[in-house]
């Protein structure tokens, strides 16, 4: 099979071979040199979220995005600074530690200016300090690619009160690598460097991080996966139990504008109590066990 009609799953072992224990940096970026033209159909192929989300983030801290100045930190084949591109971020520079990569972005037309280099342990990146806005980096904060040092660097080229966004798998803090990357995160804050702004976990980074880490959770405590029938809104407790109870609350209401409902909606969820989620989550025995033993011939008003 060619790598253009590559399977989810084989293009994930595609993304875990960087992965590896012990490859080392040097291998690694060996390794990417040689499967550029490969890269970004096999991110496609698992669904990588990770680039939007991370643009996402960084183009709602940053106010004057036109005149912003970026560094995309180890670009790949371009995905970050094309969804930052959407953004209408403009002034964006790549940089990553495989030449080959950096080639690829120079004809996507998403950059201006481009970096090939190591960073940390001892590397400096080949810029001046309080050069960017904004830093970004995702999917590289992983074994074999960016060591936890390379966080020193980040900060000096980013400008006072700038941000670094960074974008990983939600499995990163229960590796070593990734203790030892919050250890340096923590460290540097300590020392004054910069501050944590804020840690938002997004579903489907790619469509294998969540379902992987869904099944470290279920081992861990013994947990049984009961059986269900597919598209069963009746297992769904966000349309048996939440919008239910929204479309009860709502009902006899009328809202001039939109922003009228926004407000409304926004009341109306800041005012539910632990209870009623917990009412919900416990409704689930009782509605499997009737939707499943009469074979899905079951809805509740």
């Amino acid at each position: 099979m060619s790598r253009t009609s590559e399977t989810a799953e084989e293009a994930e072992q595609f993304f875990q071979a960087f992965h590896k224990p012990g490859l080392g940096y040097d291998k690694c970026v060996a390794e990417y040199n040689k499967v550029v033209g490969s890269y970004t159909n096999s991110a496609t192929a698992v669904s990588y979220r990770g680039p939007r989300y991370c643009a996402q983030m960084l183009s709602g801290l940053i106010e004057d995005i036109t005149n912003a100045q970026v560094l995309d930190i180890a670009a790949g084949t371009g995905l970050v600074g094309q969804e930052l591109r959407k953004k209408g971020f403009t002034h964006i520079d790549a940089h990553d530690g495989a030449e080959s990569m950096v080639e690829y972005c120079k004809n996507t037309g998403f950059y201006e200016n481009f970096f090939v280099s190591f960073v940390g342990d001892g590397h400096r990146l080949p810029i001046k300090d309080k050069t960017y806005d904004g830093v970004t980096c995702c999917g590289a904060t992983v074994e074999n690619h960016l060591p936890p040092s390379a966080q020193a660097e980040f900060i000096r080229v980013i400008k006072p009160g700038g941000f670094f966004v960074n974008a990983y798998r939600a499995t990163l803090p229960d590796c070593e690598y990734g203790k030892n990357w919050r250890a340096e995160a923590q460290k540097l804050e300590n020392d004054g460097k910069w501050i944590l702004y804020g840690r938002l976990a997004f579903t489907k980074f790619n469509k294998f991080t969540d379902a992987n880490l869904t099944q470290q959770w279920l081992q861990r405590y013994g947990w049984e996966i009961l059986p269900h029938l597919a598209q069963s809104l009746d297992l769904a407790p966000s349309a048996f139990h939440l919008f239910g109870s929204l479309k009860r609350h709502l009902g006899g209401m009328a809202f001039e504008t939109e922003d009228e409902l926004i407000s409304e909606l926004r009341n109306w969820f800041d005012n539910l109590d632990v209870d009623f989620f917990r009412v919900g989550i416990n409704s689930l025995l009782s509605r499997w066990q009737k939707c499943i033993h009469l074979h899905g011939d079951y809805v509740e008003k």
